[in-house]
């Protein structure tokens, strides 16, 4: 049976409506519903139905009305010493079912494509008011008040997410009709004027504010909550933070979207109907702002990701593959073409993928693009480019400047227009109450005609009405740029952009020039540290310089963009603007002087490897994913023409525990190969290591030869410098790697040879890891006692030097032990708190890890459905990232627990479970797993 209550009260069984009678059978019913399985005294109902005077047949009358609903539900209601109770499973009442998916809503977290669903799923069993309407007593009344405020917050948050997800222009009519019913919830009032506000309808978001305010005075006799106020102030002033929010990986920007409306609609109509589509024009013209709202606008629709890989940081040469699977986690493995191993991730997957700037990768962005549409039907593919790509079924739009006003055109055009508004627009954040007069709009209009309403040329040209007026800037414009012609071709508007850029950097002081200059060195973004130590400290920045202050006055002069949303402020250059300081800088002749900075400063950025295993490893992480491109940069510089390729060498084998951590070993395994085949074979600390960086990438990447091979010039080179702990590191990773191809006697030898070396070198952190390697291959031999010594050893190192990521891997290698054990309690504990540390660090082969073996653990414990869905989602992942498991005993792990699981499930109830893992992410198992285990 199926029992009704939001809405009219009803009770179903299967498909056939019950007869319930009159008003006070309902109203009965709702009562025993909201106790269901709990005994309900007669007493308590006669008080709750009939009040303070209730008449004298009142026994009688509820006798009528209990038999009458007996009648429709047979047995369900039973009479007992207590009272009246109604037999209903939780999962048979829809208030009950209504409140489990609210909770299935709040567990998916942060992730509005998650959240929106799954609150219209609770929302969808709401077919009215609660009860219908109906007059019911006190207790009934309560329960009732609180499930529609549950209701008002589960739509309040359905509507907050469809906001995340861009559905503004959706979201128009229902929120003006919820608002219209509830003119005092200020919630809704305020997703209603931001809905306002992203179609650009200011005016009306300001006058849902005036009403609210209105409503709130009328009807309560108070004014409007701060946080209304806030946002009432925040439109009046077109904030650009309140811009739609999208995916993670694209980019956040400083200023707001003004505009392009039609350019938009056009885009999402081509986008929608082909597979590629190629936004086409010259640099400034506005393409990647275009390619990220237009994909920010279709996340709904891509359910399987979207993703932004900007391809302007990458030189000529560089793997446009490389930089898709670091983007979307694919990893490398061997012998497998990396195009393949993207083409497979994506196939099941419904995914956006934007390539931004390809103009100088046009043919490896065609070739990758043409096989991964081919085998991925669900792909669509989005790229800026200043030409088409020429794949197979590409739409290619040229993206044309903002809409222009003609000289003949009324004041109301003229302001309504995308290019004076975006004039205006920066020209309002550049100088304080700047505002369009009518004798101005001509004005502005003429300047907009002279820059063909480009983008970037636009914002140039604001920042100058800082200082200067509107007739001002027309002459100038006037003298500068009327040598191009009368010509409107894409040449021109190279030409155009170009001039403007110019006119700008003439415009700059000494200093600003020079520093201007020297930035156009870094790929991709820096911050004031990093511009410091390339900008000064030679003429004109020789002296003392607040380069915080200098960078954000470029910033101010769109000649840098300041990228909001970071703890330390970084900056960028917009790529035509970079590709014009850059040519500045050959032509005064400092590029090798700013180059070779460049190069010192993220040379020295990068930590020793005993730095890696130290408690500041998380934000080393951080640190070198945000300056990524640039220590590429460097790397590149180095080794071309024989620059400083030993400088080079440094680097990478410093650099090989990131490209670990970030799942990016192909890309390091490329640089080892070039670094060393760069570099002289005589033996040298930055070759030692970087040998056993190669060496352990090759290894994970599951090439054991080579990775033994390399392992053992690591260690002649350590033994001809005579470097213990270097000695030590090596056969460590001999050992690992000898495990890892089945070779477990080799291992040992390797293992105890390393061991006793290190312990002379006295290393925590070495002697940690020793003893932590060594434990994995004596496990595997069968020695559970040595095995567990050495795990609490390592253990206790890493805990001391502050390395979560050795402490984890102690507490999983602890937990995979005591399952072997058979100390289940002491296994389980150890798994989660080495879950808790892998999360914290965001290490999803570790996670895997911990998953496999606390899944053997509830396969053990006869709990088949957990243990098999634990399986199967990591076992999904390790393929996504192409890391399979090498250690014979944890292989054996999850073979039993899969057996044991399926064995205990059967056909039927096996392929229920594998099939609602297939959606399911690591990190929410992950998070499910954390909140059991915290009791939440």
């Amino acid at each position: 049976m199926e029992f009704r209550i939001l809405g009219l009260v009803e009770v179903f069984d299967e498909e056939r409506s019950l007869v319930l009678g009159g008003p006070k059978p309902r109203a009965l019913l709702a009562h025993l519903v909201i106790e269901a399985g709990r005994p309900v005294s007669r007493e308590h109902l006669i008080d709750e139905l009939w009040g303070d005077d209730p008449p004298a047949t009142v026994q009688d009358s509820l006798n009528v009305h209990v038999a009458k609903l007996r009648q429709a539900v047979g047995s369900r209601l039973r009479t007992t010493s207590s009272g009246y109770v109604l037999d209903a499973l939780p999962v048979e009442i829809d208030a009950v079912r209504f409140e489990e998916r609210m909770s299935v809503a709040r567990a998916q977290r942060d992730d509005p494509a998650s959240i929106a669903p799954a609150l219209a799923d609770a929302l969808a069993l709401w077919r009215g008011p609660v009860f219908g309407g109906l007059a019911v007593g006190p207790t009934a009344a309560a329960a009732g008040a609180r499930l529609e405020e549950l209701r008002a917050a589960a739509l309040e948050a359905r509507v907050e997410a469809d906001l995340a997800l861009g559905r503004h222009g959706d979201l128009i009519g229902e929120l003006m009709g919820l608002v219209a019913a509830s003119p005092t919830r200020e919630r809704l009032a305020g997703q209603l004027m931001l809905a306002l506000h992203r179609c650009e309808r200011d005016a009306d978001a300001l006058s849902v504010f005036a009403s609210t305010s209105d409503a709130l005075q009328r009807n309560l006799g108070v004014d409007p909550g701060d946080e209304l106020t806030a946002l009432q102030r925040a439109i009046h002033r077109g904030d650009p933070t309140l811009g739609t929010p999208g995916p993670e990986s694209l980019p956040v920007s400083a200023s707001r979207f003004v505009g392009r409306r039609l350019e938009l609609a056009q885009t999402y109509a081509l986008l929608t109907n082909s597979r590629v589509l190629t936004l086409a024009g010259p640099g400034g013209s506005g393409k990647s702002r275009l390619a990220v709202e237009l994909a920010r606008s279709l996340t709904s629709v891509h359910p399987g990701g979207t993703y932004f890989i900007d391809l302007a940081p990458l030189t000529a040469t560089a793997s446009v593959s490389r930089e898709v699977a670091a983007t979307i986690g694919v990893r490398e493995r061997q012998g497998e073409p990396l195009p393949k191993l993207l083409a497979r991730w994506l196939r099941h997957r419904r995914c956006l993928l934007v390539f931004d700037n390809c103009e100088h990768l046009v043919e490896s962005c065609a070739a990758l693009s043409s096989t991964l549409l081919e085998t991925a039907p669900g792909l669509r593919i989005l790229a800026t480019s200043r030409e088409p790509l020429g794949v197979r079924g590409e739409v290619v739009y040229a993206v044309p400047g903002l809409s222009l006003p003609s000289p003949s055109d009324p004041l109301a055009t003229i302001e309504s227009s995308d290019a004076v508004r975006l004039l205006m627009d920066r020209a309002a954040a550049a100088r304080s109450g700047f505002a369009l007069t009518p004798e101005d709009a001509q004005l502005a209009a003429a300047v907009c005609r002279k820059l063909d309403g480009l983008p970037l040329a636009i914002e140039l040209a604001a920042e100058r009405l800082r200082t200067v007026s509107l007739r001002e800037l027309l002459a100038w414009l006037d003298e500068r740029l009327d040598s191009l012609g009368e010509t409107r071709g894409v040449q021109a508007r190279h030409r155009t952009m170009r001039a403007a850029i110019q006119w700008s950097y003439e415009l700059l002081d000494e200093q600003e020039r020079a520093a201007f200059r020297r930035f156009s060195v870094f790929a991709g973004s820096f911050d004031a540290d990093a511009g410091s130590a390339v900008a000064t400290g030679w003429a004109p920045l020789s002296g003392p310089v607040d380069m915080r202050g200098l960078c954000d006055r470029l910033a101010n002069k769109s000649m840098l963009v300041a990228e909001p949303g970071s703890e330390r402020a970084r900056y960028r250059m917009l790529e035509v603007v970079r590709q014009f300081g850059a040519d500045c800088a050959i032509d005064i002749g400092e590029d090798h002087r700013a180059r070779s900075l460049h190069a010192t400063w993220y040379h020295d950025s990068i930590p020793e490897p005993q730095v890696w295993a130290g408690q500041d490893q998380a934000s080393w992480m951080e640190r070198l994913g945000r300056d990524v491109d640039n220590v590429r940069a460097a790397m590149t510089w180095l080794l071309a023409g024989g620059e400083d390729p030993q400088r080079a060498l440094e680097m990478v084998g410093r650099l090989w525990w990131f490209w670990y951590m970030r799942g990016m070993l192909g890309e390091g395994g490329a640089w080892f190969q070039q670094v060393l085949a760069a570099t002289p074979s005589d033996p040298t600390p930055a070759r030692g290591i970087a040998l056993r960086g190669a060496a352990a990438t090759a290894r994970i990447l599951g090439d054991f030869g080579e990775a033994l091979r390399l392992g053992a010039e690591s260690l002649v080179a350590f033994r001809d410098l005579d470097d213990d702990r270097g000695v030590a590191a090596a056969l460590n990773n001999l050992c690992i790697t000898a495990m890892m191809s089945g070779d477990l006697q080799a291992a040992k030898r390797f293992g105890e040879e390393g061991l006793v070396v290190i312990e002379g070198v006295k290393e925590s952190q070495a002697l940690a890891s020793a003893q932590n390697n060594l434990g994995m291959v004596v496990r595997n031999l069968g020695d559970a006692g040595r095995a567990a010594e050495l795990f609490a050893s390592a253990r206790a190192g890493y805990a001391a030097g502050g390395n979560q990521r050795g402490l984890a891997a102690a507490f999983t290698n602890l937990a995979i032990l005591g399952r072997q054990t058979g100390d289940a309690t002491h296994a389980r504990e150890n798994g989660m708190e080495a879950l808790r540390l892998y999360t914290a660090l965001g290490f999803d082969e570790g996670k895997l890890d911990c998953l496999e073996v606390l899944g053997a653990l509830d396969a053990d414990a006869g709990n088949a459905e957990s243990a098999l869905r634990m399986i199967c989602v990591a076992g999904r992942r390790r393929e996504e990232l192409a890391a399979p498991l090498f250690v014979p005993d944890e292989v054996t792990q999850v073979a039993q627990a899969e057996r044991i699981a399926t064995t205990a499930l059967g056909t039927t109830a096996t392929a229920r479970v594998v099939e609602g893992a297939r959606d399911m992410t690591v990190d929410d198992l992950v998070a499910r797993l954390l909140a059991d285990d915290l009791g939440v």
